[in-house]
């Protein structure tokens, strides 16, 4: 499969090619104009020498325009006036060569500085791909060998052993209902940030779809590379906190039954939890129709940036269906507010050691990287990282012929103007010499 390293190195083999083709381009064209400049110069030295003869013979004449009939020099002066008449198209064709010599060149160094600046770029990139490369070798190496390589399996291993188990009896049988209330809310809160990541990942698509396939290539590219990365230089780290969470809780005391048996099954307290619940669960059906407003808003003005929003159906529809959630919110709300269940669940907690509390947020948490760790598959990550280089690289790919297509078009179109815009002021020059007797 193609890689970045073989784009790049494609790239620099391809401008160094061009490059020193318009470097060579560039030296004729310098000679060209060089050789222009001293034909220029060598015909007005022509047309000096020729003005200062027929001026000569006109003085000795009398000063007259042309010569009389049949007076003498008659004929010396008419030569000198031929001769002058054609250093002065000698003059006029040398000028417009060297016009068009040095227009040439002007072009031929702003296409070799251009070329000199991407050539500098393709390289810079080169060098990244190749220090990119470098990088996913590493831990290509550590996922598959090194330290993160096992962790997978060790952390499937570690939910399931003894010291897990006896962490999460220690916490049940202590705080069940909390442990159970804990699990929910961190469960929510997980899910909402996947949901934040997921929203903010379309959105970022929708916006790099502006401006064609490969913005939102590279940002798949980088998603993956980190997903990769994340896991080889931090996975094994977290085995060890996921470790160390559960060695802690092992550690602290167990909560002494007569305040275990206060904080169990009380109805007050298991009805105040409920409530609560409701608020949240109506609070997050609203933060989860806002963000598919937001999303649906951000896709119909990527299409159409002069949109009616207003006045969109489906936008009317949607901001309905949120009025609507919201309301509901505030009905959650206010049974909670009126149930006491604020002052229920307040007292609850403030009844829980803070060791219990501890126990609680390192088992959830605990539990939490040993799920994450587990369900790591190294040969996934490294395969989204492949699928999604080749994509770009094909993009890139697609992307360059454009471009090239482009600057071709570009660089005739231009060629053209400049010999129109030459053509032009030589014609006009033609004419005024013609006027003036000059060819």
């Amino acid at each position: 499969m193609p890689t970045l390293i073989d784009h790049a190195s494609n790239e620099v083999s391809r401008l160094e090619a061009l490059e020193l083709a318009a470097r060579t381009a560039l030296a004729s064209y310098r000679g060209e104009q060089l050789d222009a400049k001293q034909s220029y110069e060598a015909a007005l030295a022509d047309r000096v020498e020729r003005e200062a003869a027929v001026a000569a013979i006109r003085k000795a004449l009398g000063n007259a325009e042309v010569a009389p009939a049949a007076s003498s020099g008659a004929e010396d002066l008419r030569e000198k006036l031929v001769d002058l008449r054609a250093s002065q198209a000698a003059v006029l064709a040398a000028k417009q060569r060297l016009r068009a010599a040095e227009d040439e060149l002007a072009a031929a160094e702003s296409r070799a500085a251009s070329l000199r600046t991407q050539l500098q770029q393709a390289r810079q990139q080169h060098e990244q791909a190749s220090a990119r490369a470098k990088d996913i070798e590493a831990w290509g190496a550590a996922v598959t060998t090194g330290a993160a390589a096992g962790v997978p399996g060790a952390a499937a291993a570690l939910a399931s052993a003894p010291e897990f188990a006896a962490a999460e009896t220690k916490v049940v049988v202590a705080l069940q209902e909390l442990r159970d209330r804990a699990s929910a809310r961190l469960a929510e809160s997980l899910a909402r940030e996947q949901a934040l990541r997921d929203h903010l990942i379309e959105l970022e698509d929708s916006r790099d779809g502006l401006l064609g396939a490969v913005p939102a290539l590279e940002r798949a590219l980088a998603r993956a590379d980190a997903a990769l990365a994340d896991f080889a230089r931090r996975g094994a780290d977290r085995l060890r906190e996921a470790e160390a969470l559960l060695a802690s809780i092992a550690r602290r005391p167990v909560i002494a039954d007569e305040i275990r048996d206060a904080l169990a099954s009380n109805p007050a307290r298991i009805a105040a939890a409920g409530a609560e619940q409701a608020v949240e669960d109506e609070a997050v059906k609203v933060r989860e129709k806002q963000l598919e407003i937001e999303l649906f808003i951000a896709k119909l003005l990527a299409a159409n940036p002069d949109a009616d929003v207003d006045g969109n159906t489906d936008v009317t529809d949607l901001r309905s269906d949120l009025v609507t959630l919201e309301g509901q919110l505030q009905a959650a709300q206010n049974n909670y507010e009126a149930s006491g269940a604020s002052q229920e669940l307040a007292s609850w907690q403030a009844d829980v050691p803070a060791s219990a509390w501890a126990d609680l947020f390192d088992l959830e948490r605990a539990r939490n990287l040993l799920t994450s760790l587990a369900a790591m598959v190294p040969a996934d990550l490294i395969n989204a990282v492949t699928t999604a280089e080749t994509a770009l690289v094909d993009g890139l790919v697609d992307e360059l012929v454009v471009a090239r297509s482009e600057a071709l078009v570009g660089d005739t179109v231009a060629a053209v103007a400049r010999k129109v815009a030459r053509d032009t002021t030589n014609a006009n020059e033609s004419h005024r010499a013609a006027l003036e007797g000059l060819r």
